[in-house]
């Protein structure tokens, strides 16, 4: 199995001249707790998660609608592409200590979103696709 079988499609991103609150609509619109942020060009730049979004709040002492989300997001991001494998993207979770993966095409624009959560219901359908061993090893990386 490839990322493209079990990726999520249907992401909200946010962009760079965004507020942290236009991150928490798209969070609770979508019921996710992660956004990708994208350039004018929709090429991923950045990922915001919800505990960002409550952090960035709380030491600046300011709302979501005062902080820019630039001043919240983590701008090491690790992307996969549709094409690779399930555990190209479980290596790359393990390795950033990270749950989600931005999935982009080509030109880094964000095309969908794969989770460990999507990861651990194909192991648990598809031993065969991803070996449970891998993924109990991401998770104690995580």
């Amino acid at each position: 199995m490839i990322v493209k079988d079990v990726m999520r499609r249907d992401v909200r991103c946010v962009r760079l001249g965004d507020r942290l609150d236009a991150a928490a609509r798209a969070m609770w619109e979508q019921d996710c707790g992660c956004v990708p942020v994208v350039d004018g060009n929709g090429a991923v730049v950045g990922m915001l998660t919800d505990r960002d979004l409550c952090m960035a709040s709380w030491t600046k002492s300011k709302a979501l609608g005062e902080v820019p989300v630039t001043a919240a997001m983590a701008t090491i991001v690790r992307t996969v592409r549709p094409d690779d494998g399930l555990s190209t993207a479980l290596a790359a979770m393990a390795s950033l200590q990270v749950r989600r993966l931005p999935v982009v095409d080509a030109r880094g624009v964000c095309i969908g979103l794969v989770a460990l959560n999507d990861l651990v219901r194909v192991a648990h359908d598809r031993p065969t696709a991803l070996a449970p061993a891998a993924l109990v090893g991401a998770l104690a990386a995580i």
